[in-house]
């Protein structure tokens, strides 16, 4: 290699003191730096290599990515798309009054997941058989999802929480005249008690209902059966629930009716809603 290097020394030219010292001091350990800096001398001078010179040396037109080993890409894993679950089949009953029917169990917890937390319940049959089978039916059907809390009177003095109006007017078009016959009056409507609304006549119950939010029991004697109680920390959630627009949207209702919760959105962004609905069993 040393002979090599001198017999084309004349051909090349002149090299910095450095290179010259790089190529003359050559050593069998030092074989990767004298290729490179020969590449590197031979490149810039456009020189031609001697016939039978092994592969590690370049080749006429050759560049530094034939002599320099390149490293593969390290293997990469691609990532799983994300799961997205499946939204439940809608229950047959959802826009079929005559679908929801069963009977409730004697007694059973429902918990709403709502934007404002979580509200459980705790239902007795016996109480108001007609109202609470409705209930319980609703709530297995799937009704309760995405369901404003649209009337929220806490001032000047707190009076009701009102829901019941499905998002989907496709739904509540089913629902609209699915009413209920009366319900003996066996409890009052006192803080924390849930009670389906009424136009006038206690004959008049679809699927609206109402939280108690203090003793509002002058609603007795109108024929407001309470059908279940707020149970655990539900009042506090309640008391999270948005008030702001008090009961603006109650005179709204039948433009509720026509456009969902596309018009609530619209006009009163700001309310909480039910997510979900679940029967806990007894």
């Amino acid at each position: 290699m040393r002979q090599w290097a001198k017999a084309h020394m004349s051909r090349w030219p002149a090299l910095p003191s450095g290179s010259e010292r790089l190529l003359l001091s050559w050593r069998p350990l030092k074989t990767t730096v004298l290729v490179a800096a020969l590449l590197s001398s031979c490149l810039s001078a456009a020189c031609s290599a001697d016939p039978g010179v092994g592969p590690s040396e370049p080749q006429p037109g050759a560049t530094a990515d034939a002599v320099l080993e390149v490293l593969p890409a390290p293997p990469t894993t691609a990532r799983a798309a994300p799961t997205v679950a499946a939204p439940p089949p809608e229950h047959p009953g959802l826009r079929n009054p005559g679908k929801a029917r069963e009977r409730a169990p004697e007694g059973f917890s429902v918990r709403f997941e709502t934007t404002a937390g979580t509200l459980d319940f705790e239902c007795v049959r016996k109480h108001a058989p007609i109202g609470v089978d409705r209930f319980y039916n609703l709530v297995k059907i799937g009704f309760f999802r995405d369901i404003a809390f649209f009337r929220v009177v806490k001032e000047p003095k707190p009076f009701v929480i009102q829901f019941g109006i499905h998002g989907d007017p496709s739904v509540s078009a089913q629902w609209r005249d699915a009413n209920l016959s009366a319900d003996p009056q066996t409890r009052p409507n006192t803080r924390g008690t849930l009670t389906f609304a009424q136009a006038g006549n206690p004959d008049t119950r679809t699927t609206q209902l109402f939280i108690n939010l203090t003793d509002n029991s002058f609603l007795d004697k109108m024929g407001f059966a309470p059908v279940c109680d707020v149970m655990g920390d539900g009042m506090a959630t309640l008391d999270r629930v948005n008030g702001r627009y008090g009961d603006a949207p109650t005179s709204q209702q039948s433009r509720m009716q026509r456009d969902g919760n596309s018009f609530l959105r619209s006009e009163f962004p700001d309310l909480d809603y039910i997510q979900s609905g679940t029967l806990l069993g007894p």
